[in-house]
């Protein structure tokens, strides 16, 4: 077991020694975490090393948390972003793979659009499935619709059957799930149009993933 521990511990190190100058607080616990981890390892005592060890882990996610929502935009088009609601939710994997990132825009007309950003996501194999063949899912058409944002392949429900609208985009980005949910969303263009605002490639920059170019 400790063979396997030991080599987490030692690229948790590497991880948080690339982050920014102004995060040196947050190295600085993480480092704690590491370092105290190692020390229980050593001691043979497992499940407090782990503990310390995934300690450590999310504050690394909630730096990474913190790097992607701040390549995403505060307004897109008459919908603004509410700041203060941004969550991150780290699941406990290493570098990303395991965090959640929201971030809820809004305007005065009523309309709001959450959006979800989802490293390796479980859902992700489904949404490609669907986008790589669109056909053979013509007559479940309440999974939605294959759209392009852009040049980039996107999944698309949009229903406007009940008093309040509804929009749900899906669109994969290297290994990243990017969902948005829309309430009282005009049209099933607006989605798309506030979908393809986003900076793409600032946000595969914060993800790791490289992006190709519009």
């Amino acid at each position: 077991m400790k063979k396997f521990i030991l080599p987490a511990i030692l690229l948790l190190g590497v991880a948080f020694s690339s982050f920014a100058q102004d995060q040196d607080k947050e190295k600085e616990e993480i480092n704690k975490h590491v370092l105290k981890s190692q020390e229980l390892l050593e001691k043979g005592k497992y499940r407090e090393s782990a503990s310390e060890m995934q300690e450590a882990i999310n504050l690394i996610n909630d730096i990474i948390g913190a790097q992607i929502l701040e390549s995403l935009p505060e307004t897109i088009n008459d919908l603004e972003s509410s700041t203060a609601e941004d969550q991150t939710t780290s699941l406990g994997s290493l570098m990303g793979a395991g965090i959640t990132v929201t971030r809820n825009y809004h305007n005065e007309k009523g309309e709001v659009i959450m959006v979800t950003i989802t490293p390796n996501s479980p859902q992700l194999n489904m949404v490609e499935t669907f986008l790589a063949n669109p056909d053979d899912y013509k007559d479940a058409s309440h999974i939605g619709e294959a759209i392009k944002v852009g040049k980039r392949d996107a999944m698309l429900k949009f229903d406007d059957s009940n008093e309040v609208t509804f929009g749900f985009l899906q669109m994969p980005l290297g290994n990243t799930l990017i969902t948005m949910r829309g309430d009282r969303i005009e049209s099933p263009e607006s989605m798309v149009k506030f979908a393809a605002s986003f900076d793409y490639k600032a946000l595969g920059k914060a993800l790791g993933v490289v992006v190709a170019e519009e």
